[in-house]
């Protein structure tokens, strides 16, 4: 009996042992399927767990500090933290920015992508980012530079004194932007009359009497501080289009001085191209709507195609920028010439231009002398 007992104590002791290796074997396949569903399943997971209660102290610790540390500089020292907020947007903005343009330059550059299907956004910051690099360049080296958490926070002050020389416009404050851009107009449509000198010479030998005829009209107008309707620019539009006003043929002088109004290169042979980048974004101008642009987009468009758009509605800055994508949507490859001339015969005598080039003062005067210096 007693050996009976024994046997099924035996007994019992052994299903015990396999039971426990059977669960054991479960759970190591159990686990070993959870790691190859993680690693080699077509849909892992992708969601974690909570932190716990330490680690969410910790973090909001961390956020509520950083925000109070703001409020104090904010409250005791309001221009430390105006500069230090505009370095904070400025730094981000102006990543961004070139992420943008290093996006848009792969695929221009290596995926042939068209220009019409970038944004108005795009093609902006693909024409303006390489200037603004070059001047972003001196500042990022020296936060590369060994030592640069000594170095920076002394140059930085420095920087700010003359932000217009060693800041990119990331930097500037809305001040700083109108003061720089309002100057920048101005040395542009200095070049405006000088432009009209040099096509009220060209025009002498269109051979067309009917064009010479039109073109004599327009001179009038821009004569008598007025300024030629779309429809009678659209009418001398193959006069752009033949030797003596084609963007290719233009004389270095007069090629420079339309360079110069819009900002580009003093190459003749980049005119062209770079003309192409404006009138790609005059049509994404037209696609996307004017709703669609802030007040600063509409203030740098409106500077970039010869208007001052400051202390005018904008009401009238849209206005003027339909104009121009009007007489955009009819330029091509081969008239470009006339989309380049669109500041001289659109924006020369608009009040808030002929204010900065000498109030009531100014007037456009032919010469009696037939060359232009």
């Amino acid at each position: 009996m007693l050996s009976c007992i024994k046997g099924e104590k035996v007994y019992l002791k052994g299903t015990k042992n396999k039971t426990m290796q059977s669960f054991k074997d479960l759970s190591r396949i159990t686990y070993r399927r959870k790691i190859f569903r993680r690693y080699y399943c077509s849909h892992p997971q992708d969601t974690l767990g909570p932190p716990g209660r330490l680690k969410r102290y910790l973090v909001n610790k961390f956020v509520k500090t950083i925000e109070k540390c703001e409020n104090f500089v904010e409250t005791n020292n309001p221009t430390a933290f105006k500069f230090y907020k505009t370095f904070k947007v400025g730094f981000n903005d102006l990543l961004e920015d070139t992420k943008t343009y290093y996006q848009v330059s792969k695929d221009i550059w290596y995926n042939s992508r068209e220009l019409h299907t970038f944004s108005r956004k795009e093609l902006v910051i693909y024409q303006q980012m390489p200037s603004e690099m070059i001047k972003a360049a001196p500042m990022l080296v020296v936060a590369m530079m060994p030592g640069a958490f000594v170095i920076f926070p002394t140059i930085l002050p420095v920087a700010y004194l003359y932000p217009k020389l060693l800041l990119t416009s990331h930097f500037w404050t809305e001040e700083i932007k109108i003061e720089v851009y309002k100057q920048r107009h101005i040395d542009r449509i200095k070049h405006l009359p000088i432009i009209l000198d040099h096509m009220e010479i060209a025009c002498r030998h269109i051979p067309h009497t009917e064009y010479k005829l039109k073109m004599e009209q327009i001179f009038q107008k821009l004569e008598n501080s007025l300024h030629p309707t779309v429809e009678e620019i659209l009418e001398v539009k193959p006069v752009f289009e033949t030797y003596n006003f084609k963007a290719e043929k233009l004389s270095f002088a007069y090629s420079r001085h339309l360079a110069k109004t819009f900002g580009f290169s003093l190459r003749r042979s980049k005119l062209v191209q770079e003309g192409l980048l404006v009138l790609h974004t005059d049509r994404a101008i037209v696609r996307e709507g004017f709703n669609s642009m802030t007040e600063e987009d509409i203030n740098m468009s409106c500077l970039s195609r010869g208007l001052n758009p400051y202390g005018i509605k904008r009401d009238e800055k849209e206005n003027y920028l339909e104009s121009w994508t009007q007489i955009s949507k009819e330029v091509d490859e081969h008239s470009m010439s006339l989309l380049l001339h669109g500041p001289v015969l659109l924006a020369l005598n608009h009040p808030s231009n002929r204010h900065l080039l000498g109030g009531k003062k100014f007037r456009w005067r032919r010469k009696k002398k037939k060359e232009v210096v």
